[in-house]
C-alpha cells in the first residue's frame, strides 16, 4: 500500500476513534514517551476467524486499568484486539502483511 492508499484508507475511516487521533492528535489525550516525544496510540495487528485487523493498544481511558498519562490505556494484545472490534476500533485488511505494514507506516502519511 503506496502513502496515497493509505491516507485514502485513514480518510475513509475518519469515524474509527483511534483514526480521529491519528488525523487530530492535538484535541486529543498524549502519553509522554521515555525519548520525549508523544504518542496518542501505538498500533498492532492481529487475526481473528481468518480476518486481520489494525487497531490500536493504547486507548482512551473510560474505565478502570493500567492509566498511562493524558487518560490514556494501554492494553494488552489480546485485551486490545478484543476491546477494538467491541468499540468499532480496529481497521480490516486482506492480508496479514497489509495490515502489518499499515501498523508500521500510517505515521508518515501524516508526518510530511
Amino acid at each position: 500500500m503506496n502513502k496515497e492508499e493509505m491516507k485514502q484508507l485513514l480518510l475513509r475511516n475518519a469515524d474509527r476513534p483511534f483514526v480521529q487521533r491519528v488525523l487530530n492528535p492535538e484535541a486529543h489525550p498524549v502519553r509522554q514517551n521515555p525519548d520525549g516525544s508523544v504518542s496518542t496510540h501505538l498500533m498492532a495487528q492481529g487475526e481473528v476467524d481468518g480476518k486481520q485487523y489494525a487497531y490500536p493498544t493504547i486507548t482512551v481511558n473510560r474505565e478502570k486499568g493500567r492509566n498511562l498519562s493524558g487518560g490514556l490505556k494501554q492494553r494488552f494484545k489480546k485485551d486490545a484486539l478484543i476491546h477494538a472490534l467491541r468499540t468499532g476500533n480496529a481497521i480490516e485488511f486482506p492480508t496479514e502483511k497489509e495490515a502489518y505494514n499499515f501498523t508500521k507506516n500510517y505515521k508518515k502519511v501524516w508526518n510530511e
